[in-house]
């Protein structure tokens, strides 16, 4: 109860894993790959183009990234590139946070939890 309470106080925040990246991709799926960076929820400045490529560098959560190489490999026909390293944390947005039912009682709700706890309660 006490741990809860102090967890409750301390307004913890959920993090997650972020990924620098870096897309290379064939001028045909420019449209496409954007599509899917911002369905992934990618941050990335510009894009430039080099030689018969466009490249596009930013950060991009390690959950929602994982399949994508082989997906870029898929639509691109093994023509694209899709590089990654850790890049550090940030904060989870409150409508991305997964969250469950309760199945006890709530701690923080210290008359019911005790009552609970005494067997005063029944399930």
């Amino acid at each position: 109860m006490v741990f809860m309470e102090a967890l409750y106080e301390a307004k913890t925040y959920l993090l997650e894993p972020l990924h620098e990246f870096e897309l290379r991709i064939p001028q045909n799926v420019f449209g496409k790959a954007i599509w899917d960076l911002e369905t992934m929820r990618a941050t990335f400045d510009n894009y430039i183009i080099v030689e018969d490529e466009f490249l596009i560098k930013g950060l991009i959560p390690v959950e929602n990234s994982k399949e994508y190489k082989l997906k870029i490999s898929s639509y691109t026909e093994g023509k694209g590139m899709f590089l990654t390293k850790f890049f550090g944390y940030k904060e989870i947005p409150f409508e991305f946070t997964k969250t469950r039912k309760k199945t006890t009682y709530d701690p923080l709700n210290k008359k019911e939890y005790l009552l609970h706890k005494l067997n005063a309660i029944r399930d």
